[in-house]
């Protein structure tokens, strides 16, 4: 989802109600994905340290999706 938000405020007409629409949905997909990244409540040892591999890759590919926006 968030990139597609990223796509269609990149196709908008600058400065339109779409694009301002997109790019919201796209902030708030962001920061419902740290949210959920962010819980490691209860979690110790192995399954911590899992844990925050899974974070660090989902993190990677979230800046790639960005980066990739950053080309057209």
């Amino acid at each position: 989802m968030f990139k597609q938000h990223l796509i269609r405020a990149k196709n908008s007409e600058p400065m339109s109600r779409d694009q301002y629409r997109h790019e919201s949905n796209a902030f708030w997909n962001l920061v419902g994905q740290i949210k959920y990244l962010s819980e490691s409540d209860n979690m110790k040892g192995h399954e911590l340290n899992k844990y925050g591999k899974h974070v660090i890759k989902r993190l990677q590919e979230i800046t790639a999706e960005v980066k990739s926006q950053e080309r057209y």
